[in-house]
């Protein structure tokens, strides 16, 4: 696609008395208009490399469509990239504002890693940020994961604040009752998550959150897997960085295949809701979540004190070269919905079953002893064979993000099946950045 001529765009802020703008890091943007034919051909960031595995795309109405979303350019250094999709007044066309998508956070001066999560807006501006004691009507919820606790813990809850969406606040640390210390992080204290979800309701004006435990020891215990490790809790807008914990999610309903000619719990994936998604459809009263997982996979052994948060066996020499086997990535990807009526209800996602609605993804490049009559040789490339209700993808599906609504609710049956970052891929295993990461555009049935 041939490059037009940059040229500057002012935004249009969103007017509130008394806003402190000099309290928020706004990056310079440039408008580069691209035609969008699609909702995945998301423009790649300033590094080259696509959004994968963690975005936030919020509908804003017919005319205009925003997304926030990760890369893995340079590992260990957390950058979150923006784009807007519109059209406009009569019109069918479809634009992208941005091309590359611009850089609107970056942490690499902290020394620090970590990933964004989810993205609500509220016009009424009700997220008060204690920084600065403003009110604001973006709020951004993302992990930071300091340095030093690679390893042991997989993020920090955080939250950022926004008067546009493009100009962030520092992160603020989120805190619960009963925190717990990071000896790894000087004693500090904080909520420890792998990937995190949120919604707010605005019948009940409370933030709906799921997070998944982000201590990682207690991830590679293979006595666990059978949990969901899942948390459902609430904060409220007018104290966000304060969260309260209703209860672990529910694995009734959950749908772990196991390698198939065996029945060893050994090889079964773990129930976790790793890189998970969330929504709720406030007309149906069903809260979806979607999750991923590797297949096949292999717990350990033995017990605690194994890192089994890898395939069974990759192939060639992967393992070592990409960094060790807690580095290997999910293939797959599910989609669950269950009936909870309302959000005040949240804690029946504690106690009740999943539906299953989707299973997809890639299936090849991973083998192990006890698959010889799949793979005699050893070879790499070996496709596992599905189980119902297993379905092909045409590549690796290492994350989940549905299309919600500015406050979270689900906005179609449509989510984004996120690629995965750079490391091992079932379909050609590889450390190198291929600049063919993007998110793939799916379809289910609320």
């Amino acid at each position: 696609m041939s490059r037009l001529v940059r040229y500057i765009v002012v935004f249009s802020i969103i007017a509130i008395p008394g806003r402190i703008l000099d309290a928020q890091n706004c990056p310079a943007l440039t408008s580069y208009p691209t035609p969008s034919y699609d909702l995945a051909d998301i423009p790649p960031s300033e590094t080259g490399i696509g959004p994968n595995l963690n975005i936030a795309y919020v509908d804003f109405g017919p005319r205009d469509q925003r997304v926030w979303f990760g890369v893995d350019s340079v590992p260990g250094t957390p950058k979150i990239f923006y784009n807007r999709r519109y059209r406009t007044p009569f019109s069918t066309d479809w634009y992208w504002e941005f091309n590359p998508s611009p850089k609107v956070v970056d942490l690499s001066s902290s020394g620090a890693s970590g990933g964004m999560g989810d993205v609500i807006y509220r016009s009424t501006a009700p997220f008060f940020n204690p920084n600065d004691g403003q009110m604001y009507p973006f709020i951004m919820y993302n992990i930071v994961q300091p340095t030093s606790c690679d390893g042991a813990v997989a993020g920090i809850l955080h939250v950022s604040f926004s008067t546009n969406g493009t100009c962030w606040t520092t992160p603020v640390r989120v805190q619960r009752d009963g925190s717990p210390s990071f000896p790894c992080d000087g004693g500090t204290t904080g909520v420890p998550v792998e990937t995190a979800g949120a919604i707010l309701d605005t019948s009940s004006n409370m933030i709906y959150l799921v997070g998944i435990e982000g201590n990682i020891p207690l991830l590679g215990d293979r006595n666990n897997m059978d949990r969901t490790q899942t948390y459902a809790g609430f904060a409220y807008p007018s104290d966000p960085t304060h969260l309260y914990i209703t209860g672990e999610l529910s694995a009734s309903g959950v749908v772990s295949p196991g390698i198939p000619g065996t029945s060893d719990s050994r090889f079964k994936p773990y129930n976790y809701f790793i890189n998970h998604g969330i929504a709720f459809d406030v007309n149906s009263g069903y809260f979806y979540i979607g999750r991923s997982y590797p297949y096949p996979f292999d717990r350990g052994s033995s017990g605690p004190g194994d890192q089994p948060i890898s395939p069974v066996t990759t192939c060639g020499s992967q393992a070592s070269t990409c960094g060790g086997p807690p580095a290997t990535l999910p293939n797959r990807t599910q989609i669950y919905r269950m009936f909870v009526g309302s959000l005040s209800n949240i804690t029946a996602l504690t106690t009740g079953t999943w539906q299953l609605l989707d299973d997809s993804g890639h299936q090849s490049g991973y083998w192990n002893t006890l698959m010889t009559s799949y793979n005699p040789t050893g070879a790499c490339g070996i496709n596992t064979p599905l189980q119902p209700p297993q379905t092909a993808g045409n590549r690796d599906y290492g994350s989940v993000a549905f299309l919600r609504s500015p406050t979270g609710n689900l906005s179609t049956g449509i989510y984004f099946a996120g690629d995965t970052f750079k490391l091992e891929r079932s379909q050609a295993p590889t450390c190198a950045t291929t600049f063919t990461e993007g998110t793939n555009l799916r379809f289910f049935t609320p």
